[in-house]
C-alpha cells in the first residue's frame, strides 16, 4: 500500500478520455492524486528526464508517476495501475527501447508542434525559462519551419533513444538556414542547430550552420550535479563544404556504443569523428535556433533568422 507521504500525478490533457479513465480508477481504489495538464503546464527536459529515465520511451499522455518518477504507468492499465498504486509493486518498462532498423520520429504532419513528442529546452547554463516564446511555427506538411523569433528558440525529443552495447546508431535530418543578418565571425549567432543530447552526462554531438558555414560541435556542458567544470570542454570544428543562406543539408551522426566513436555526416560526406570521454546510454533529439548570447535583449534585426527541418531517421545496425 502507499505511505502517507507517497505523491501521485496523473499526467494528461483536457478531453482526454483515456485520462478520464485513469483518473476515475484511482477515484474507486481510493488513491489520492494530483491532475497536471501537461499543456498548460509543460514539463522541463530535466522533469523528463527525472520521470522516464528508467521507464519509458515516450512521453504520450496519459502516464501516471509515484513519487517523481519512483515508478510510471503508461496509459490506462488496470493490472499496472492497480499493482503500483493500490499494492505498492513497483517495476516499470524500461527506458528507450533500442530501435531496429530505420525509424522516423515525428512526421511533422499535425497542424501544430506535438507536444507529446517535443518540449522546449531551456538555455544552457541559465536559470531563464524554457525557450520558444515569440516565433512563428509552420507544420503539418511533412517539416518544421520556425522563423520570426524574439528568442533562442530549441526543443528536445521526448522519446529518449538507446545506445544499446554492440549497436551502431545513425541519426539523421536535413536543415535550411537563413539569417538576414551575418556577423563576423561567422561562428556566432545567428545559427540554426541539431544535435544529439544526452542530458544525463551533459554531452552533445551536433552542427551549428551560419548563412555559410558548417560546423562540427562536440562539447559536454554543464549540468547541475553532473560534471565538475573542469570536465566541460567544447570542440568545434569548420567543415570545407561549401553551403549558402537557405541551403538544405542532410546532416548525419552516428554513434558506435562499444567504442565510444562519433561521427558527423553532412550530405553522406564525413567531415568529423571523436571518441567522446564517456559512454552514452541514450540521445534525445535537439533542434533550433541561436540568436544571441543567452540574454532576453536580441537585435531586432536577427529576427529575421529562419529554418527547416525534415523528419528525423534513426537507423541501427
Amino acid at each position: 500500500m502507499l505511505k502517507p507521504d507517497d505523491r501521485v500525478v496523473v499526467y494528461m490533457r483536457p478531453g482526454c478520455h483515456v485520462c478520464a479513465r485513469v483518473k476515475k480508477f484511482l477515484t474507486e481504489h481510493d488513491v489520492p492524486y494530483e491532475a497536471r495538464d501537461v499543456d498548460g503546464d509543460p514539463l522541463t527536459p530535466r522533469e523528463l528526464w527525472d520521470l522516464f529515465n528508467r521507464k519509458a520511451d515516450r512521453l504520450r499522455v496519459p502516464f501516471t508517476a509515484l513519487n517523481d518518477g519512483e515508478d510510471v504507468v503508461l496509459g490506462f492499465d488496470p493490472q499496472r495501475l492497480e499493482g503500483v498504486f493500490v499494492h505498492g509493486e513497483l517495476g516499470g518498462v524500461q527506458v528507450a527501447t533500442a530501435v531496429t532498423g530505420v525509424s522516423g520520429y515525428d512526421e511533422f504532419t499535425t497542424a501544430e508542434l506535438d507536444g507529446t513528442r517535443w518540449v522546449a529546452r531551456e538555455r544552457e547554463g541559465s536559470d531563464a525559462q524554457p525557450t520558444g516564446r515569440g516565433q512563428d511555427i509552420e507544420t503539418g506538411a511533412g517539416y518544421l519551419r520556425i522563423s520570426k523569433p524574439e528568442h533562442d528558440v530549441g526543443y528536445l525529443s521526448t522519446q529518449r533513444f538507446a545506445t544499446p552495447p554492440g549497436s551502431l546508431v545513425s541519426f539523421q535530418v536535413d536543415m535550411s538556414f537563413e539569417a538576414g543578418l551575418q556577423p563576423a565571425p561567422l561562428l556566432g549567432p545567428p545559427l540554426g542547430e541539431v544535435g544529439l543530447r544526452d542530458l544525463p552526462t551533459g554531452m552533445l554531438l551536433g552542427f551549428e550552420v551560419t548563412n555559410e558555414a558548417i560546423v562540427a560541435v562536440h562539447r559536454r556542458t554543464g549540468v547541475a550535479g553532473v560534471a565538475a567544470e573542469s570536465e566541460h570542454f567544447a570542440h568545434r570544428v569548420f567543415t570545407d563544404l561549401d553551403s549558402k543562406a537557405g541551403q538544405s543539408h542532410r546532416y548525419r551522426i552516428s554513434y558506435r556504443h562499444d567504442t565510444s566513436q562519433a561521427r558527423w555526416y553532412v550530405d553522406d560526406r564525413s567531415v568529423y569523428d571523436a571518441i567522446a570521454p564517456l559512454q552514452i546510454e541514450g540521445v534525445s533529439l535537439s533542434m533550433g535556433l541561436v540568436l544571441g548570447d543567452g540574454t532576453d535583449t536580441v537585435d531586432a534585426s536577427r529576427q529575421s533568422a529562419v529554418a527547416t527541418w525534415t523528419p528525423w531517421q534513426v537507423v541501427t545496425t
